[in-house]
């Protein structure tokens, strides 16, 4: 039998397996109780709120690295095997995610599974229900997510005994995510963890000081504003036009993209990276900076603000350069949303994976491609020291973050926003999430890409391509 047939075997396997888990699912879900069966031991599942939308996050396809003890509670930890492949979700929308994945090791071993997740609204708990490898399903585990993080327990039979077995989900960001499996054989007092699952949505760009891999930017990233008279608004289009023409595609990207801000007449927004800090400083005392300067400063063309950005994880996906030249300009309307966070509220510190659970799922099911997320804090001494650096301001201290999204055009974007208040979880559930974290309603700026602009490419599943295997 060759490699083939036994793929092509092993998929219709899994197929098979799925549509028995789901069958078993539907038979059960009238019948579940109100509040499912919980283990004993030290484990306590308390159910805090509406968590039906709490899969979402884990909607389309994912890269996957796993990892598994092939010996575990023996005392060996490091006898762990190795594999990678794909892990692909689904949601129906009505409390139900089901996946599957596929992984290869080095030696050609393959491990795959599925798994089928339920939601019961009244215990506010999920049922996670799985098998591996074609197998037969293995008992459910139990639990909720609080913080970004999910956790689950059951018991399950290994080597002749019974014993506690716990399933953690967390969202580690826009593109990250990580499972673990663990036993306890204490009642759970003690875990051991013998399986860990590495899910990403793409790479997070270079180590500082090494050509990237790929077009992605930066490290930091910064959003410099300009006050541009009426008549020098071409030559600033041009002066952004010739340098990024001039410094070609090669990293650092100091000629990201320059925006006419919709909203605020004569404002632009001139956004450039850097991979490390080194760069930055290179350039704000390098003669490329003087000139710069200089010739915005003939023109009365002036700085009011910075804002300095470091990406969660991963910052923007460069694709293709707009046409040269002030009439045309990049296609598209990009959305730049602020939520300043208030360092007072207990929690604020878990706001990107609050965004990424459940902010970022609805944003995308109402029609937006998210592009990035950045946060806003620097104690860096660079940061507080470039007020010396003639012709750039002083970034001012700010704790918060900045999401980006894309738009075809103004029309769509309204769409957007009809779509969100349509939305009755986003209004009822979301929303009021957002609003314990953040100190003050957040700020949006509607920008169009001009000149020589990079387009920006979405870092999250579209709708379209959600159901579609890479």
């Amino acid at each position: 039998m060759n490699c083939t047939t036994a793929h092509a075997r092993s998929r219709t396997l899994l197929v098979v397996t799925c549509i028995m888990l789901e069958a078993i699912l539907a038979a059960e879900l009238p019948a579940q109780p109100g509040k499912p069966e919980q283990p004993t031991g030290s484990v306590t599942l308390t159910p805090l709120r509406d968590g039906s939308h709490d899969f979402d996050f884990l909607r389309g396809t994912w890269r996957l690295v796993h990892g598994e003890n092939v010996r575990p509670l023996s005392g060996f930890v490091g006898q762990n095997r190795m594999a990678t492949g794909r892990w692909l979700a689904r949601v129906r929308g009505d409390g139900i995610t089901s996946a599957e994945w596929d992984a290869m090791g080095p030696d050609s071993a393959r491990v795959s599974g599925l798994a089928l997740m339920s939601y019961d609204p009244k215990a506010k708990q999920w049922t996670i229900r799985e098998s591996k490898n074609g197998g037969a399903a293995e008992p459910p585990v139990v639990g909720h997510f609080e913080g970004g993080i999910g956790s689950f327990y059951g018991l399950r039979e290994y080597a002749g005994r019974t014993m506690l077995v716990r399933i953690m989900v967390i969202v580690v960001g826009l593109d990250r995510a990580r499972l673990e499996r663990a036993f306890s054989t204490d009642g759970g007092s003690n875990w051991e963890t013998h399986l860990i699952m590495h899910l990403s949505r793409g790479g997070i760009g270079p180590d500082p000081g090494r050509a990237p891999a790929q077009s992605v930017c930066c490290a930091d990233v910064e959003l410099l504003q300009y006050s541009v008279p009426p008549r020098a608004e071409d030559a600033l289009i041009g002066l952004f036009d010739r340098e990024s023409a001039a410094a070609g595609d090669s990293f650092p990207d100091r000629y990201v993209a320059l925006f006419r801000d919709l909203d605020r007449p004569g404002v632009f927004v001139w956004v450039r990276g850097f991979y490390w800090l080194g760069e930055a400083k290179a350039f704000y005392h390098g003669p490329l900076w003087t000139a710069r300067r200089e010739a915005l400063e003939r023109m009365q063309i002036h700085a009011d603000g910075v804002h300095e950005l470091q990406p969660w994880r991963r910052g923007f996906i460069l694709g293709e350069r707009g046409a040269p030249g002030a009439a045309g300009g990049s296609p598209g309307l990009v959305i730049a949303t602020f939520y300043g966070l208030d360092q007072r509220r207990e929690g604020y510190h878990d706001f990107p994976a609050y965004f990424a659970q459940w902010v970022a799922p609805r944003l995308v099911a109402a029609g937006a491609r998210l592009l990035a997320a950045f946060d806003q804090a620097y104690p860096d001494p660079w940061r507080a020291a470039t007020s010396m650096v003639a012709g750039r301001p002083v970034p001012p201290p700010r704790t918060g973050s900045v999401s980006f999204m894309w738009f075809a055009d103004t029309a769509a974007y309204e769409r957007h926003k009809e779509a969100l208040q349509r939305d009755s979880f986003w209004r009822e559930t979301v929303l009021p999430g957002l609003a314990r974290s953040v100190a003050s309603p957040p700020t949006t700026w509607r920008l169009v890409p001009v000149g020589r602009s990079r387009a920006l490419r979405a870092s999250w599943d579209t709708p379209q391509s959600w159901e579609t295997p890479p």
